[in-house]
């Protein structure tokens, strides 16, 4: 049990005097506020070229009802042999 208490003690002295010496900064040190520049390099531009145009949609297309569009498609689990999950 001595050996508990000495250890306790001796961190409860760093540990007051750690918190002495910051309460000791924060009384005696006044910040100073002065103006600051950082100039930072931008990089120069680099041109870059618009993506080549989409190919376009397929001739075959078909009406679909208001309704239809608004729905999602079925899913298709390929790990089912031949199976497909309907909604």
């Amino acid at each position: 049990m001595p050996t508990l208490v000495r250890i306790l003690s001796i961190l409860g002295l760093a540990a007051g005097a750690v918190f002495a010496a910051m309460a000791a900064l924060v009384v005696l040190v006044q910040p100073t506020t002065r103006p600051v520049t950082v100039e930072v390099a931008i990089p120069p531009r680099v041109k870059v070229e618009a993506p080549a145009p989409a190919a376009p949609p397929a001739a075959e297309t078909t009406e679909i009802g208001p309704f239809e569009a608004q729905a999602a498609p079925a899913a298709v689990d390929p790990n089912v042999t031949g199976g497909t999950l309907r909604r």
